[in-house]
């Protein structure tokens, strides 16, 4: 998730101030809200092809392919108590965008989902939450498991939230 704001690099070029020597930026912003939105940075000597973004108001998407790893990468951003339309409609596009692949694949999925009802050492849906959330809880866990995914971080990422 990123909190930047279009207009700040606008007068060096447009991303004059996300640059970092050695990396390519590519970005997903949030045009219709305020805050929200992607950044994916890769290393130069990493190809990647294929960039198409996601944003629907609520949820927004990067995806990308690197060819010589045989990987898609994508970022993703949920907000909390998002539409469940919303975000079955953002995990949809992902869905087409690994189909359109030719070959396999590992899929690398980051990002803030914002959906503290999993517990994932049993990958489960923990009690709780609001019908919006289980329901998203559920979305995400089907997803990962139809797309043989992992989660890796188990334990919240910031000491006052619950969130992984």
């Amino acid at each position: 998730k990123q909190w930047y704001q279009r207009r700040v690099a606008i007068t060096a070029g447009e991303d004059a101030q996300l640059e970092i020597p050695g990396y390519s930026l590519f970005r997903s912003d949030r045009e219709a809200r305020v805050g929200g939105g992607v950044l994916l940075y890769t290393h130069d000597e990493l190809p990647i092809t294929n960039v198409q973004t996601y944003d629907d108001r609520y949820c927004q998407a990067l995806m990308c392919t690197s060819e010589s790893e045989k990987s898609i990468i994508c970022v993703l951003y949920r907000p909390p108590e998002c539409p469940v339309p919303s975000f079955k409609s953002c995990l949809d596009f992902i869905d087409q965008y690994i189909a359109s692949g030719d070959g396999e694949y590992r899929l690398s999925l980051l990002g803030d989902f914002n959906i503290p009802l999993i517990g994932w050492s049993t990958n489960s849906i923990l009690p709780g939450g609001s019908s919006c959330s289980t329901y998203s809880a559920a979305l995400l866990l089907d997803f990962m498991s139809e797309n043989l995914c992992t989660q890796h971080v188990l334990e919240p990422t910031r000491p006052d939230s619950e969130m992984y």
